[in-house]
């Protein structure tokens, strides 16, 4: 009678949810059954959340490489110069400029490139 005791008392510190989960796999030999699906539920949901996790962490880690790939492929700053200028000369004194850490040619216009016979528009 003591055991049962001191089993309710610890038993009334633990969570409602908790305490009706133990509660539900600690069921009786008619109820293996039952115990056993609990169990095999619960172990779905875990795999679930983790396979959700895991793609989360992915998925973010795609995201913010991408985004550090497109901004480091993309011009902060474009110049047009009119024609002819000295390219050169105007790449040397942009490069002077402190703020300037790097200046590449871009081109940029509509047109056929042809390799081995093959055209792409």
């Amino acid at each position: 009678m003591t055991t049962n005791r001191a089993l309710s008392r610890r038993s009334m510190r633990l969570p409602l949810p908790l305490l009706l989960a133990l509660r539900t796999l600690r069921s009786s030999r008619r109820d293996a059954y039952v115990s056993f699906l609990s169990l095999l539920a619960g172990g779905g949901i875990a795999l679930g959340v983790a396979a959700l996790i895991l793609v989360l962490a992915g998925l973010s880690g795609l995201q913010s490489f991408l985004r550090e790939d497109i901004l480091a492929r993309t011009p902060h700053a474009v110049v047009e110069l009119p024609s002819g200028v000295d390219v050169e000369a105007a790449r040397t004194r942009l490069l002077e400029l402190p703020e300037i850490v790097d200046v590449r040619r871009l081109l940029s216009d509509r047109g056929w490139l042809v390799i081995d016979g093959s055209s792409i528009d």
